[in-house]
């Protein structure tokens, strides 16, 4: 009995073996308009659908906005709450107008927390205006070859004309992953 049972458990153990041995030479079963998988030790695709079409970015928006607080801020420069910060909606930490804040509090509620008032907060402390602020975003994405990326808004929230590519995205993100405050923070989100 117990020889019949280790036998059973052997050929199930091979079945499944052979199931992911098979899966592993064929693409994965992708239902999102656009993916990218790449090897982050050489940099090798993986995978890739659609890796380069234009498409809404929501919140991933602010990690151009976090590289350009990296790139022009001390983490413990502090920010006085002005401009349309307070007003904005939908994901917020409730800022208030005159609010005083380190950059990397804020900048830890906007990339953990997708916090567009504190987006605002920070691109208002770089760029002197939010627009102004988008300017520095495009000219920034065209510094770093992001050909499929056109940025409108500093949060991310749906507007026309505001895209990126998955492969865009990748790019920003080894961008970001270059500072060791944005590791830190994206580290505490998980």
């Amino acid at each position: 009995m117990l020889r019949r049972a280790l036998v059973l458990v052997v050929f199930l153990l091979a079945l499944v073996l052979a199931e992911v041995a098979g899966s592993a030479t064929s693409p994965p079963a992708i239902s999102s308009r656009a993916a990218l998988l790449v090897d982050g030790t050489t940099g090798e695709t993986l995978f890739e659908q659609n890796a380069d079409k234009r498409l809404p970015m929501a919140s991933l928006t602010k990690l151009m906005t976090a590289l350009l607080v990296l790139d022009n801020t001390k983490n413990d420069d502090v920010v006085r709450v002005s401009g349309p910060a307070p007003t904005v909606g939908e994901s917020t930490i409730g800022l208030r107008a005159g609010e005083r804040l380190p950059v990397r509090d804020l900048l830890a509620a906007a990339l953990i927390q997708s916090a567009n008032d504190a987006a605002y907060a920070l691109a208002t402390y770089v760029g002197g205006t939010v627009s102004k602020f988008v300017r520095m975003m495009n000219a920034k994405a065209k510094e770093l070859g992001l050909t499929h990326t056109h940025y409108v808004v500093p949060d991310g929230l749906d507007t026309p004309g505001h895209y990126s590519s998955a492969r865009d995205i990748y790019t920003l993100a080894r961008e970001d992953l270059k500072y060791p405050l944005f590791r830190r923070i994206v580290k505490r989100s998980g």
